[in-house]
């Protein structure tokens, strides 16, 4: 795990705290679901207090809302953000995460920073998340965000980006180059099986299962492999 500017006991236990809210919600009825509210906001505020999280421009304390999409929002209210957190700030592909929460709370703490006095919001919405995806790369040693966490924030920077007007897109490209280079895709997977010669050394992933018994070659085993490298073989 990356450092972070919390301990890890300190992580240890707002992960606990939300993984208690977790268990409490599967079992259902209004005390359990009661009482995971309760511990939701204790993460919250542990995640405040651990992390030496900024306060932005916010009116009141961030809190849990369980009606929010994704990780949260914040609207303008006389002036200040009202911060609400969704389950989805809480976890990381399902997991407990006080990093994942600590960066929400910074991407949307950001937010209040960009609401003006007349509760206008500037600049328009995809620049917006622009800035605080921004935000959570920069503070992703203080989180202790993994490098999985970071190339989706970086994921999510880039479809903002897409979002923006042309004149707006040169000063970021000006900044940060690679927003404008294509985004890399996973290779398309297929089944393959893998043999090796017995002289050569060579190996070969085939589109087909040749069997056991060649006389020049060694079979491997089998599993996915990059389409795109798989060949069809016809040795015996």
């Amino acid at each position: 795990m990356p450092l972070a500017d919390a301990t890890q006991d300190q992580i240890n236990e707002i992960e606990k705290a939300i993984q208690k809210a977790l268990d409490l919600e599967k079992k259902g009825g209004k005390k359990n679901i009661d009482e995971a509210k309760k511990l939701r906001k204790k993460a919250i505020r542990l995640a405040d207090k651990y992390y030496k999280l900024p306060k932005g421009n916010i009116k009141g304390e961030p809190e849990y809302d369980e009606r929010e999409d994704g990780e949260g929002s914040t609207s303008p209210v006389g002036g200040k953000g009202v911060v609400k957190l969704g389950k989805d700030a809480f976890v990381w592909k399902g997991k407990p995460s006080a990093a994942w929460l600590a960066s929400t709370k910074i991407h949307e703490l950001h937010h209040s920073t960009q609401i003006q006095p007349d509760n206008t919001r500037k600049p328009d919405q995809p620049e917006r998340e622009v800035e605080s995806y921004n935000k959570e790369v920069d503070a992703a040693k203080k989180t202790g965000l993994t490098k999985d966490m970071i190339e989706e924030l970086k994921k999510r920077k880039r479809g903002e980006y897409d979002g923006l007007p042309e004149e707006r897109k040169k000063v970021w490209r000006k900044k940060e180059p690679w927003l404008a280079e294509p985004e890399k895709k996973a290779p398309k997977l297929c089944q393959a099986y893998f043999y090796k010669g017995r002289e050569t050394g060579a190996i070969f992933a085939c589109d087909k299962d040749l069997g056991d018994n060649l006389k020049d070659f060694v079979k491997m085993g089998d599993g996915l492999y990059p389409c795109e490298l798989v060949v069809h073989c016809a040795f015996s």
